[in-house]
């Protein structure tokens, strides 16, 4: 995994929920691939719209 396959990703499941009219939370750990895509995305001119991430505590992700 990497920040452009992670954005791709990110940016086909918002368009996903919404068509479906709907919002969603995504748990996402602390991988750094992950972090910089949000982050990339958050800066452009669209961000996501019915997407919200929250990140689970650092080095938490085996107990959840």
């Amino acid at each position: 995994m990497n920040h452009h396959i992670m954005k791709e990703y990110l940016r086909w499941f918002d368009a996903q929920i919404r068509i479906q009219n709907k919002h969603a939370l995504l748990l996402m750990d602390n991988f750094s691939a992950y972090e910089l895509a949000v982050e990339q995305i958050e800066e452009m001119t669209t961000p996501l719209t019915n997407t919200k991430v929250m990140w689970l505590p650092p080095n938490a992700t085996s107990i959840y």
